[in-house]
């Protein structure tokens, strides 16, 4: 049954429906490109730059392919919405789904501190 809700989880959201999972795993990555740009070096920013890497690692081998201009054109897009898109419905959709995303696919995206 669990897995079964996770599963639909993945699905739930029509934002993410009929594209492929390496086009939503680039947007998980450029959520977190576009976070690095809004944070003072620190330990914090640099767990977030481990989870955009990874992230990008991910999107690039479900692609078999090099996707980074697709992170880039994801990441531009959220920097275009602002900081405080932090803030938003969208915003926390999206986070939820990369975190079910990373659970689906066992990835361990946000490095230990």
């Amino acid at each position: 049954m669990k897995r079964l809700i996770v599963i639909l989880s993945l699905f739930a959201a029509p934002v993410h429906a009929g594209q492929p999972i390496y086009v939503s795993m680039a947007e998980c990555a450029g959520i977190f490109d576009a976070l690095i740009s809004q944070i003072s070096p620190s330990p914090r920013r640099a767990r977030i730059e481990g989870a955009q890497e990874n992230w990008a690692n991910a999107a690039h081998a479900e692609a078999g392919r090099d996707v980074s201009t697709l992170i880039s054109e994801k990441s531009a897009h959220w920097l275009a919405k602002g900081p405080s898109v932090v803030y938003t419905e969208e915003f926390e959709d999206w986070a939820k789904y990369c975190r079910s995303l990373a659970k689906h696919k066992n990835l361990v995206i946000v490095p230990k501190k």
